[in-house]
């Protein structure tokens, strides 16, 4: 399993790569799919009005919008089924009804042994609402073991370990920001471990999780999404 992902398994289960995926917006509830490591190819389903739905997830890009219906869980099965032709959860999803989010993030984890509830995978629900993540910004998740520090376009912050921060930008004529990432050492003395250009735009939104590159240092993984208006 690449490490970096393990990095952002184990912050999840506790709590520069980049990909671009475009949607349209809608106005129903919506969850979008990825996951810590490999790919789920349509071998998991969900009800949905009756039917089945297949989805689909990696740990590269994410998934289209898959709506779903608002209430305290979503069971997702595979192809066992018990003596009475039921199907048994691979996974559950608990959605955070107190928020009451209208769009989520799903991030899919492997149980290397099937857990005493027979469950596959643990899921870890984001809220992932445009209020509070929206179009033109960028949200940093430190999932590293270090304190670092980012200065993004010239907005300079330090996330402790587990924090995150949301940050909205305003796109410039060269649709590009700046971005320094540094991490603190034992010693209290910071270093720069990452210094780049990012592309942006205003339709953009851009997920970043923070984690160990290995010997102190850290690098970021980008998650991108690039909105697309629905036609009509």
């Amino acid at each position: 399993m690449n490490i970096q992902f393990c990095m952002i398994k184990a912050f999840l289960l506790f709590a520069c790569t980049q990909s671009t995926i475009l949607f349209a917006l809608g106005d129903g509830a919506v969850f979008q799919t990825i996951t810590t490591d490999g790919t789920i190819k349509n071998t998991l389903w969900y009800n949905l009005d009756g039917q089945k739905q297949s989805v689909y997830a990696n740990n590269i890009l994410r998934s289209p919008d898959y709506a779903y219906e608002q209430r305290d869980s979503i069971l997702f099965y595979g192809d066992r089924y018990d003596s009475e032709g039921n199907p048994i959860p691979e996974a559950i999803a608990s959605l955070p009804l107190q928020e009451n989010p209208k769009r989520l993030l799903l991030v899919f984890s492997k149980i290397e042994d099937i857990d005493r509830q027979g469950l596959s995978y643990h899921i870890t629900v984001l809220p992932d609402d445009f209020d509070q993540f929206p179009m033109g910004s960028f949200k940093f998740i430190n999932v590293s073991d270090s304190r670092i520090a980012v200065d993004l376009d010239g907005n300079q912050f330090v996330l402790n370990q587990r924090d995150s921060n949301t940050l909205n930008i305003t796109a410039n004529k060269k649709g590009a920001v700046s971005i320094k990432v540094a991490s603190q050492g034992i010693d209290g003395m910071w270093q720069t471990n990452y210094a780049n250009g990012w592309s942006h735009r205003s339709d953009r939104r851009t997920l970043v999780f923070i984690v160990n590159k290995g010997s102190g240092n850290v690098r970021p993984i980008r998650f991108r999404q690039t909105h697309v208006a629905s036609d009509g």
